[in-house]
This record gives structure tokens, C-alpha cells and sequence, in this order.
């Protein structure tokens, strides 16, 4: 595969939700992040329900301030590659967090 990334990734542990619909989601964690996009792993059953180039409202249960974005998944090829469509300045400097709690 190809590296489309400009970005160094920082490893990371933080829990996410992946929005498929109103009120349906599927529960991934982070493994590495740029303010560009994250890298998911998540159940087969979760990633059978996520499709390459289509986008999806993500939410990053970061412990400071969560953040909710809308990415565009760019492979799935084991992880989950994600693109943000907005470029998310506060993920600056999350690198190496401790791990964040989970999404309740």
C-alpha cells in the first residue's frame, strides 16, 4: 500500500465511536494518530459495517476534551485507515497519551 500520510503517527489508546447512522454506532480504539487521520482496530463484526470512501462522524473519547470530526475511511485492510476532513489542531501533542477511558 501505498503511504499517502505527510504526517509522522503518534501510537495512541484512546476509545472511539463510529456513527453508522442515528443512534447506531460501533466501538473502535485508536491506535495511532495524526491531526491529519487514526489508524482503528475494531471486531470483524464492527469493521463489516464500515466501508472504504465513505465518510462517518467519528468521536475520540479523549479524557480532556472529547472531539467529534467527520473522517473519510481510506483502506481497511486489517486497521482501519482514517482521513479527517478537517485537519484537528488539538490532537497536536496527544502522542504517547496515558490510556483514556473508555466511552460509556
Amino acid at each position: 500500500m501505498r503511504e499517502r500520510r505527510g504526517e509522522q503517527r503518534d501510537p495512541v489508546s484512546w476509545p472511539v465511536r463510529v456513527w453508522l447512522g442515528e443512534g447506531v454506532f460501533v466501538v473502535a480504539r485508536a491506535v495511532d494518530a495524526t491531526p491529519s487521520g487514526l489508524r482503528l482496530t475494531l471486531s470483524p463484526r464492527a469493521k463489516s459495517m464500515i466501508h472504504v470512501d465513505r465518510s462517518y462522524t467519528i468521536e475520540l473519547g479523549l479524557a480532556a476534551s472529547p472531539i467529534r470530526c467527520v473522517a473519510t475511511v481510506r483502506h481497511a485492510n486489517g486497521d482501519v485507515g482514517l482521513a479527517f476532513l478537517e485537519r484537528q489542531p488539538a490532537l497536536d501533542g496527544h502522542g504517547s497519551l496515558a490510556e483514556a477511558p473508555a466511552l460509556t
